[in-house]
């Protein structure tokens, strides 16, 4: 798996931005964050943790 970069480019609409929000997990940075959210997707994960923290599914730091 190469993390140096982005594994696809895209340009979206703001409807589609939306969307990919959506799917992605909290995003445990911002000053507003849950941590319970975090915390409950990654104990329900089957993922060994490190990959469990990569999944932008169950956690997510956002650019926005």
């Amino acid at each position: 798996m190469d993390l140096v970069a982005p594994n696809r480019c895209e340009l979206h609409t703001a409807h589609q931005r939306d969307a990919l929000f959506a799917r992605l997990g909290p995003d445990p940075l911002r000053r507003d964050a849950v941590p319970a959210i975090a915390f409950e997707r990654l104990r329900r994960s089957r993922l060994p943790l490190g990959a469990a923290l990569l999944d932008q599914r169950i956690v997510a730091a956002s650019a926005t």
